[in-house]
This record gives C-alpha cells, structure tokens and sequence, in this order.
C-alpha cells in the first residue's frame, strides 16, 4: 500500500513560513496548517546541530549611513571596497573636531552589544560608544588591531582580514539614547580631519556580537521569531515540528554567570567559584559559554563550592532546573545540582561534549531558599572545571527547550497548528488517524493531545486521542469522542493503556461508532462508542480550545478517509 497515495492529508514537517506549516498533500491552501507561538522568545536546534535563538539588530538602515543616521560635522561616501569582497563599505570623513555619526536608540534599556566593522584610512582609530561615556566607550587602534581604551564596558576587536576588524563594546544601559561613530585619532577625536572606513553596524542585546543582520527602514528579527513553526534536529536526523506548551524560564540571567545575580560562594575548605564570561563556544556556535571553577578542596560533605542563586518556591509545586554542561579540560568533571539546601539528581558527570541535565523538585514548602550547581569535598575530585551555559528554571516537571534570558524572565508562548474547513480530508462515518512522534517528555498538562479531528470545536463532534497526565493517570492513553454535544469516553485512561518514553506511532481507526488502536505495530486497544456526524477541522499536537499541548516532537501525520484494515494499521505503525 503506497500511504502517501491512499492519504488524504500528509504533513512531513519541513516546509513553512511564518504562521504556516505545509503539508506535503495536498498542495494546494487545503494543506497550509495554521500555525501561532507568541513572543519572539523561543528557540530550535538546527539542521547544523546549534541551537539557534531569535537575534535582533535594533539599528536602523544598519548600511545605509546617509539615512537614517545623523551626522556631526562629517560626510559618508558610499561605494568603497568591503572587508565581505562587496563593495558596500562607506567613507566617513570628519570635517572639524569631534566630527561622528549617530542613531536614536529609542531608549533601549539593559544589557547591549553595539558593533561595526572598520578600516583605517586617514584616522587610524576608531570611537565607539553609547549616549556618554558612562554607558560603554570605547577607542580602537585600526593599524595594530588593539584596543586603546575602553570605559564602563567589555571592548573586542577581532580581524576579519585585508585590514578590516570588526569592533563592538558591551554595556548595559537603563535609557540608551543614541549610539555614535566618530573617526579618531590616538590623542582623540580633537583632529579637525581624518576618515575610516565602515560597514555593517548593529545594535542588540546580549554580551556578544552575533552575526550581522542588515537592515533597512525596521530592525530586523531572525531565527524561530513568533508564530514560525519550529522545525528541530535535536539529535540529527530529520527535522521534528516542536509543539511545546507555553513556559517560563524564571532566572533572570540564563547565560551570563558572571553577573552579580548569580552568588559565587564557598562554605569550609571550599573558595567560591571563580567564573571566566564567554570562554568558550557553546551549543548555539557562538563564544558565550562561561568557564566555571569550583575548588572544593577538603573531604567534608560541608566543603562546597557553588555557584547559586536564592528563589521563592511555592509548597506543592515541582520545578525542573536544567542547564548545559561540558569539561572544560577534556577530562571527566563532577557538577551536582542543588535544590533547597538538598542534592537533587546525584552526582552527574560533564564529559567533553555537551550534554543538556535536568532535575525536578517538588517544594515542600514555601520558602525563599537557594539552588544551583556545585561541588562537594568528599567527591572523587576535589576541583571541578566545567563549561556552563543556557540555566533554566520552569514550573513544570520537565524541561522544555531553552528560552534565553538577560535582566528579566521570558515567556514563550505555547506552539499550535491547526486547520479548518477540511471536511473533504477527513472522513465523516470511517477514516484513519495517524501520528509518529518522539514520546520523551510526560504530558505537561491535563493531557496531551495526539492528531485531533472535530466540528464546530472539541465538544460538540470530535474524535479525540490524547495522552492523559492528570492525579495518577500518567503517560495513559484515552480516546474521547463526541457526537452533537454527546459525550463519551470511548477508551479510558487505564494502567493497561501507558505509553513508555520512545518513538510513538499511533493509528486511530473509526467506522460507524467502531474505533481501533494501533500503536508500534500491534493492536494497542479497540472500543464502540458514539459516532460523530460533522468532522470540519484537525489540531496537530495540540487544542485549538485548550493549553493542552502534546509538547513532543512530531515525526509525520496522515489523514485517511478510509478505515484502513487491520494489516494496514499493523503495517503503518511499525517502527
């Protein structure tokens, strides 16, 4: 049986735009899925294997510096030979003393990265900084390739060849204004002539320059932005459509482990650990991956070096602290997780490649108290030198993909594709269901909705597979089915229908009130009930009416208007 053939809708996620995800049939606006996230918060691992954020550069015409940048007793000359091989670089030439270009920063607020690449030509340096020196300057000697000073700001100047560097200064303001530009000299800028060459200017947030994103008349977002489907490898492989419930990661500095927000301390024998920012490349490619020393020298469990941070957990709540880790040595190093003044997890192990750990913990009570990673004395090592990036705290008893974080917590929305008006793709009085996902996270909520199909909306005529996660039914597959605003449930929730963790191909078939379940190749459950007699609409891996999101990747689904027969399920479902 070919079942792309014989299927009437079949989504194999890997074409998509913004608020739509394409079936792979039919082709026409039958196969456009709906699809919504809010917040450009969220991110996805990569075909290449890099977890990969949204990015923004706040700049405006961020190469076109005769637009919308001022200038102050200067000129920009277009047309001039790039460090890229284009020639897009500009002159900008001063005419008197403290001759610059500028652009509003429409009162930007926190931690912010500025960066432009630059040449020398009759100025040998450049001068970059914020509305004062107070917020981030910065001199940039252009013949040597050296920073000459920087004040109230971390300053880098890294050769891209042929002359060129790319300078960038980080700082954080609470009302950045402006950004300015000036050709300069190694007195100053007090010369009343002098010009450098520039190209590629960006303003965003974070503690790093990432690569450039050109500009026009708006800033510019990149990567998994708000209402994008989400195709993700981790893993490898074929990409996965992730559909994840909304969360929250609540540290406020999910990445910068230098800051004063994360307390650096050492009880006993054990000194605080010594934290280095941006030591190393971390699982999103880029050099932000702090080095964390913890030196817990003594054999008393009391000896500690930790790296921590106080939070107010609610009693009966669970929480999952996640974070990635990796050996700054290449050798083995220990790193434990603590939570409320209590290990959680054992002792864990950062080898030389990354690795994601997670632990979850239920308060008992209500209490401001402390967690994080560290290091006790009487392990086998008495010092631990790790690589740390990407610290997660959610209200929920698994991790979700990372949500980065810098001054304040972020919320990602909850991922939902959908699509309406397909009656001629779903069988009214038999038909088939199909959905192969990767079931490595328990339902987050109520339950986890599989592939559902239904009417005017869920309650009136609809056939819903899910996975249930509520009391003590965990990991329990249910079929409900409604039928003009009757209910029933046609397969409970019950210890003989748990799905394990691993890949999951469940088929649902109906005919005339009759369902069958196939899940992994064999006869998982069958059942009458109630038949519904308008099915219009499909939500995949999630509700279109509730936050009840499967919160797994999905592999691939398919629509019948047939109920395939009993071989064919078999057949359809084996791993």
């Amino acid at each position: 049986m070919s079942y792309y053939d014989d299927s009437s809708l079949f989504v194999a996620p890997n074409g998509y735009k913004t608020s739509v995800l394409f079936a792979q049939k039919p082709m026409d606006a039958n196969g456009q899925l709906a699809f919504t996230r809010s917040n450009d918060t969220a991110t996805r691992v990569a075909s290449n294997g890099l977890i990969e954020k949204v990015r923004t550069n706040l700049l405006l015409q961020s190469n076109s510096f005769d637009t919308t940048w001022a200038n102050v007793n200067s000129t920009e000359t277009s047309g001039q030979a790039g460090y890229d091989g284009t020639s897009d670089a500009w002159l900008l030439s001063k005419s008197a003393a403290g001759g610059f270009i500028y652009q509003t920063a429409n009162s930007f607020n926190g931690q912010y990265t500025l960066s432009i690449y630059a040449k020398a030509n009759a100025s040998t340096h450049i001068r970059v900084n914020g509305n004062a020196i107070t917020d981030g300057d910065a001199f940039f000697n252009l013949s040597t390739g050296a920073i000459q000073s920087s004040t109230n700001c971390v300053a880098k100047i890294v050769s891209v060849g042929g002359g060129w560097y790319r300078c960038s200064i980080t700082s954080t303001d609470a009302d950045l204004d402006f950004v300015n530009i000036y050709p300069a000299e190694a007195s100053g800028i007090s010369a009343t002539s002098g010009s450098v060459f520039i190209q590629n200017a960006q303003l965003e947030t974070g503690d790093i320059a990432t690569d450039y994103i050109p500009t026009t008349t708006t800033a510019v977002s990149v990567g998994p932005v708000a209402n994008l489907p989400r195709i993700d490898y981790t893993g490898g492989g074929c990409g996965k459509l992730l559909l994840e419930p909304q969360r929250t990661n609540l540290l406020l500095y999910s990445e910068q482990l230098n800051n004063s927000y994360w307390f650096k301390g050492g009880s006993g024998a054990a000194s605080a650990p010594v934290v280095t920012a941006n030591y190393a490349i971390s699982p999103d490619g880029y050099q932000n991956a702090d080095r964390v020393y913890f030196d817990a020298v003594g054999t008393s469990s009391a000896d500690r070096s930790s790296l921590i941070r106080d939070f107010a957990f609610t009693t009966g709540q669970t929480y999952t602290i996640s974070g990635y880790a990796k050996s700054a040595t290449g050798a083995n190093q220990i790193l434990q997780f603590r939570i409320a003044g209590a290990q959680a997890g054992g002792e864990l192990t950062a080898t030389s490649e990354w690795q994601r750990f997670s632990v979850t913990y239920t308060a008992t009570t209500s209490t401001t108290d402390n967690f994080g990673i560290q290091l006790r004395g009487n392990n086998t090592e008495t010092t631990s030198d790790l690589l740390l990036y990407g610290l997660q705290l959610e209200l929920a008893s698994y991790a979700t993909s990372y949500i980065p974080t810098i001054g304040a917590s972020v919320t990602r929305g909850a991922d939902a594709c959908s699509k309406t008006g397909i009656s001629s793709l779903i069988g009214q009085t038999e038909g088939t269901l199909f959905l192969d996902f990767d079931y490595n996270q328990p339902t987050s909520d109520l339950n986890g909705r599989l592939l559902q199909v239904y009417g005017t909306n869920d309650t009136t005529d609809a056939i819903l597979p899910l996975i249930y996660g509520f009391g003590s039914d965990v990991n329990e597959f249910q079929l409900t089915v409604f039928s003009a605003a009757a209910a029933s449930v046609v397969i409970p929730a019950s210890a003989s229908t748990v799905v394990p963790f691993g890949r999951q191909k469940f088929a649902i078939a109906y005919n005339a009130g009759v369902y069958t379940v196939y899940r992994n190749g064999s006869l998982f459950a069958s059942a009458s009930g109630l038949a519904p007699v308008s099915l219009t609409a499909m939500d995949l891996g999630s509700s279109s009416f509730y936050a009840r999101n499967l919160g797994n990747p999905i592999n691939q689904a398919l629509l019948f208007k047939t109920r395939l027969s009993n071989s064919e399920l078999a057949s359809l479902t084996t791993l």
